[in-house]
């Protein structure tokens, strides 16, 4: 038997409209309250017919309080309106995935939840089955790398220093004006290059040791002076930095800063 956290939306869905056709309500209220996953169903004009434990859980509301309420009541204004924008259009649809809005918890906080739901027609009236998904730690994280990405990106493009990133392999991934600046190149021509198109010089002994070596795969470091080729072929001596980002199972790049001497 498939326990009930590893049972997929459709499937708990298809459980509950079956204990209710077959052994009546007491079963299937039984199995909302099992279930992992908050669910809530509406009828046709948007009003709470039921909630599971986990909903109530989530959301801090005791049953009554939400029960045959209009379930924009929960939501802020802009999801309100978005809900009486779009809910006619649910109801020809008959079904919904991935719809996002924000609810507000019984002690006011904001959550952002995602919506799976499929329209039934009981015969009785119309009822969305409903799972929620509560992703507000998900979409703050996402807003945190995005903002993390952009700081970054500054840096990288102010930075007077060089920097380089390549892949285990030595291929040029990016460089940033700097790099370009002190080797005479556009960056166009130089990506997917290696590394060794524009050294003077082939690899020592310490970068052979680094690059494509346990070193690399584990977050290694090394640093060196190193003789360089301008676009024009003339040499340059740079002091040169490369450290390993990443793991062996998360794909290693290596980044480098290099600076004139």
């Amino acid at each position: 038997m498939i326990s009930d956290a590893r049972k997929t939306k459709a499937q708990l869905i298809e459980e509950l409209n079956h204990l209710r056709e077959t052994s009546g309500k007491d079963s299937a209220r039984h199995l909302l309250d099992r279930a992992p996953l908050p669910y809530l169903s509406v009828d046709g004009d948007a009003r709470i017919l039921t909630v599971n434990q986990a909903w109530l859980d989530m959301m801090g509301y005791r049953e009554e309080e939400v029960i045959g309420r209009w379930t924009g009541d929960i939501m802020t204004p802009e999801s309100q309106a978005k809900l009486k924008k779009v809910f006619p259009a649910y109801l020809k649809k008959g079904e919904l995935k991935d719809v996002e809005y924000t609810y507000i918890k019984q002690d006011g906080t904001r959550i952002l939840v995602s919506l799976d739901s499929r329209l039934e027609d009981t015969g009785d009236g119309l009822r969305f089955h409903t799972i929620l998904h509560d992703i507000t730690g998900k979409r703050r994280a996402e807003e945190n790398l995005a903002a993390s990405e952009q700081r970054f990106r500054g840096l990288f493009e102010s930075n007077a220093d060089g920097i380089i990133y390549l892949d285990i392999f030595g291929t040029i991934l990016n460089v940033n004006p700097s790099f370009c600046s002190i080797l005479g190149y556009e960056a166009d021509a130089l990506l997917g290059k290696n590394i060794l198109d524009i050294t003077a010089e082939p690899f020592s002994e310490r970068e052979n040791d680094f690059f494509g070596s346990q070193e690399f795969q584990s977050a290694g470091h090394c640093e060196y002076e190193k003789n360089m080729s301008t676009r024009t072929g003339i040499m340059c001596r740079l002091s040169s930095e490369f450290g390993s980002i990443g793991t062996k199972r998360a794909n290693p790049k290596a980044y480098g800063l290099l600076s004139g001497i």
